[in-house]
């Protein structure tokens, strides 16, 4: 007999002297299984890669559900683990440092399964952001509201395109008594307010959304409410960025539910497919469901991202049957979207413009029942890229821009259009169009019109034609201009152009000195604090490209202890690996470990991300 109490023949641990139960010893077995665990590491398999279905449907819904790849034992271990964390001690929040804390999570974020989708939608060389978080929903908690997820790093934009996505792992079986996800099916395209407009409204507003009534949903017409449950443990769900969701309610009197929260991005510009590819044409879907219905948006998404010049549509003829006078009314209809003062992610509702004070709060009776310009901005974004085929609506398009910030109706059109702008197909885009945008980024006095101007130019630039090649020096001068205080007053605008010139940076025919000077200023500048994540993310264009001297990476490391910016930090490690692991790929292993297992100092209870 043992310490234990327990004697040897009554041992049934195979390690030690302990009864069945013993816990230690299976948690060892557990880890020896990880370690057998093939490295993650090798190119993804093409069975893995995504098909044009799957990838026309992400476009499409917002979302695509990926089964498992690793055996249940791996996903029950994930959720003990996660029980591990804590999060309801007092002073404990992991947030961003929960990967520290799991770096076993390597090899589901590595596996093929996940890289496979990943690759199909941002490109091989997309990176992994620096916020993550494990979300715990315990017995009792209450459903979220609908809400779009904030950027916590870089530049605030939302877009069109596919260039961020989240990953949402459930480690067990989720059903709807645990507090699974809802969505909002192909809303990623509507009530595309960023961030700080969303701060912004908060902060204005009079009222709270907690007079015992329900927080109002988002319109009907923005698509059908989804509830994503899955059949067993280790199912994901990747989202784009702009969808819409929220957490459900967990109904359960003793079971947590974890569901754990990357982010991605592309660093990019689509030049081929990225996954498994067969035909260019667009594909109704299988089955119909309630999304609103952008299909002229769909299509160009799909252009890009299959960086064609033109792609095969679908059967329909798509030529537009609404007349000039029609669009260009249902591109100026607007609502207001006023968040209440406790949370600048509630959904808010449509206020009427055309009858009520737009710098007034609303009423609780204006915030609770909807009103008919709600309805107005799924046919507001059809109007945009309806008048994008031609030349007289390519024309009320840039008018829009240009008149950015003269009252509510002429702010909704200019986010429209620049969203249809910035994706016309590289044929269309002219010298006069491009001299046009220039002079708008340079001399409008409307900041908004300059952030747009700034982002429709970068776009454009990414996809040069024999047409526009020769303006690219151009482009290139007055986005790095427009990053200093000394040429743009606005911040906003400032982190748009250093976006821009991260996009330059990528190109085979940009200016690699001119760029290499001035993202070096960038990382001395202390107006740009707030752009260092975009500032990094142009290094790692520009390192694709060209050799960069040893001092602008001894800069990057000098930053990692001095600039407090997390998000940042991220980034110049990741330029830093590749850096490093081009000359040396031994180092590539080493890197992944840092990247995984690195502990952020700057994360505690009270500031997780």
């Amino acid at each position: 007999m043992d310490d234990s109490g327990v004697t040897k023949s009554e041992a049934g641990c195979p390690r030690c002297a302990r009864g069945r139960g013993c816990n230690e010893c299976a948690h060892r077995d557990i880890w020896d299984r990880i370690q057998k665990l093939p490295k993650p590491e090798g190119a993804v398999s093409a069975e893995h890669l995504l098909s044009d279905e799957q990838v026309q449907g992400f476009i499409r819904d917002g979302y695509l559900l990926l089964p498992p790849e690793l055996g249940a034992w791996y996903h029950d271990h994930i959720h003990r683990r996660c029980g591990e964390l804590e999060h309801d001690a007092p002073g404990r929040n992991p947030g961003n440092n929960f990967l520290a804390e799991l770096p076993e999570l390597v090899h589901l974020l590595q596996g093929q399964r996940v890289r496979g989708a990943l690759q199909s939608l941002l490109g091989e060389d997309y990176v992994m952001d620096g916020h993550r978080y494990c979300h715990p929903s315990g017995p009792g908690r209450v459903a979220q509201q609908w809400h779009k997820d904030a950027t916590a790093s870089g530049y605030t934009r939302r877009l069109f395109k596919t260039g961020r996505v989240m990953l949402m792992y459930y480690p067990q079986k989720v059903l709807l008594e645990h507090g699974p996800t809802g969505i909002v099916e192909g809303s990623q395209y509507c009530s595309m307010h960023d961030h700080l407009e969303m701060l912004a409204g908060s902060a204005a507003a009079k009222e709270v959304c907690d007079d015992g009534r329900v927080v109002p949903d988002p319109p009907a017409e923005w698509g059908a409410q989804r509830t994503v449950t899955t059949p067993g443990p280790g199912w994901s769900i990747l989202i784009h960025f702009d969808l819409w969701h929220r957490g459900m309610g967990n109904t359960t009197p003793d079971y947590c539910r974890f569901m754990l929260k990357f982010q991605f991005y592309r660093t990019s510009v689509p030049q081929a497919p990225s996954w498994r590819h067969t035909s260019i044409n667009w594909r109704p879907p299988a089955a119909e469901t309630t999304r609103p219905p952008l299909l002229p948006v769909w299509l160009a998404v799909w252009r890009w991202m299959l960086g064609a010049e033109e792609a095969v549509l679908s059967k329909e003829d798509f030529e537009s049957r609404t007349s000039g006078v029609e669009l260009e009314a249902s591109l100026r209809a607007t609502h207001r979207r006023v968040p209440c003062l406790a949370n600048h992610e509630c959904i808010g509702l449509a206020v009427d413009v055309r009858h009520a004070d737009p710098q007034s709060a609303p009423s609780k009776r204006a915030r609770f029942e909807p009103t008919p310009p709600a309805l107005e901005e799924v046919p507001g974004i059809q109007a945009a890229f309806e008048l994008a085929k031609s030349a007289e609506g390519r024309a009320v398009l840039f008018e829009a821009v240009k008149s950015g910030e003269t009252d509510s109706s002429a702010s909704a059109a200019a986010r429209r259009a620049s969203d249809a702008l910035a994706l016309l197909p590289p044929s269309v885009v002219t010298p006069d169009f491009v001299s046009q945008m220039l002079e708008i980024l340079q001399k409008a006095d409307a900041p908004r019109s300059r952030l747009h101007a700034a982002y429709i130019l970068g776009e454009w630039a990414a996809a040069p034609t024999d047409k526009t090649r020769s303006a690219l020096t151009e482009i290139t001068s007055a986005c790095v201009q427009a990053c200093f205080p000394e040429a743009e007053s606005n911040g906003r605008v400032r982190e748009a152009a250093v976006a821009t010139v991260g996009i330059l940076s990528a190109l085979p025919d940009s200016d690699g000195p001119e760029l290499l000077t001035a993202t070096a200023r960038m990382l001395e500048s202390e107006t740009l604090l707030p752009a260092q994540p975009a500032i990094a993310l142009a290094l790692l264009h520009i390192q694709r490209s060209c050799k960069l001297p040893d001092d602008v990476f001894s800069r990057c490391a000098d930053l990692l202890t001095t600039r407090k910016d997390r998000y940042a930090w991220t980034l110049q490690l990741e330029l830093l690996q590749r850096h490093a692991t081009a000359s040396n790929p031994q180092l590539q292993a080493l890197f992944r470990c840092l990247m995984f297992q690195r502990w952020c100092p700057l994360t505690d209870a009270k500031s997780p991300y």
